[in-house]
């Protein structure tokens, strides 16, 4: 799967084998062996090549179908379209990876994000 969708994010993003080897420092032989699916890749190198290619790395592990990622300030400046945004694609970030997830991890996840909802202390002061 990870060649399949290397290639295709090759591809959709016009880059060839010597562009990223030359750009994320990784030689032309181990990407050769990733495309030929001889090598997995390691986790370090799927971000170092997601993060050239402007994709997401979930897409490249096949954990979703979302291949591009938005780029967005996250600046105060930012349009409150633009947080949106970017708040959508944060959630369907988490739901990828939350899907493939055991009952247990899923339950420690939910037990962070509870421990960081703001609206705990909104709700006893208002």
């Amino acid at each position: 799967m990870f060649a399949e969708r290397l290639k295709l994010a090759m591809n959709y993003r016009n880059k060839t084998l010597t562009d990223i080897a030359d750009n994320c420092k990784l030689s032309k032989g181990l990407l050769s062996n990733y495309l030929n699916g001889k090598f997995n890749a390691k986790q370090k190198n799927i971000y170092i090549i997601a993060k050239y290619l402007e994709i997401s790395p979930s897409y490249l592990l096949g954990i979703t179908d979302k291949m591009v990622l938005s780029k967005f300030d996250f600046d105060s400046d930012a349009s409150q379209k633009q947080k949106e945004d970017k708040s959508c694609y944060i959630l369907d970030e988490i739901y990828a990876i939350c899907s493939y997830q055991d009952q247990e991890t899923l339950q420690t996840i939910l037990a962070i994000v509870k421990s960081l909802d703001k609206r705990k202390g909104d709700e006893k002061n208002g």
